[in-house]
C-alpha cells in the first residue's frame, strides 16, 4: 500500500483534531450541565420533579429521534445532518442559556439532545 503523501497526512491529523475537538465541547456542555443542576435549581425555582422532567424527558426523545437520524445519515446527506446538528445544538445551548423558566429550558433541552446527537454521533464516511 503507498504511504499517503505529508500534505494528505497533514489534513487527516487536522480533521482527526477538529472531530476531537467537537466531541470534547460536547462532553463539556453535558458535564457542565449536569455540575450546575443545583444553581439552575435554585435560580429558576425548580423542584426535584421537575429536574427528574428536565433529565428524562429529552432523553427518551432523544432515545427515539436518534435512530431515525442514523437512518437519515445513511440515505440522505450526511453533511446537512452533521451541519444542521450542529446549528440546532448551538441555538438549543443559546435558548437554554437564555431561558427564564422551566418550560423553556424543557423545550431547549428536547432540541439539544438529539441536536448533539446529529452534530456528534452521526459517523462520518471515511
Amino acid at each position: 500500500m503507498a504511504e499517503p503523501r505529508p500534505a494528505g497526512r497533514r489534513l487527516v491529523l487536522g480533521l482527526t483534531a477538529l472531530f476531537l475537538l467537537i466531541e470534547l465541547l460536547d462532553e463539556l456542555v453535558f458535564a457542565a450541565r449536569e455540575a450546575a443542576w443545583p444553581l439552575v435549581r435554585a435560580d429558576l425555582g425548580l423542584s426535584y420533579v421537575q429536574i427528574g422532567a428536565l433529565l428524562s424527558i429529552p432523553a427518551l426523545i432523544a432515545a427515539l429521534a436518534e435512530p431515525i437520524l442514523g437512518l437519515l445519515a445513511d440515505t440522505w446527506r450526511r453533511y446537512w445532518l452533521i451541519l444542521g446538528g450542529g446549528l440546532v445544538c448551538f441555538l438549543a445551548l443559546a435558548a437554554a442559556g437564555l431561558s427564564p423558566g422551566y418550560v423553556s429550558l424543557l423545550i431547549a433541552f428536547i432540541f439539544l439532545y438529539p441536536g448533539s446527537g446529529a452534530f456528534v454521533s452521526v459517523p462520518r464516511r471515511p
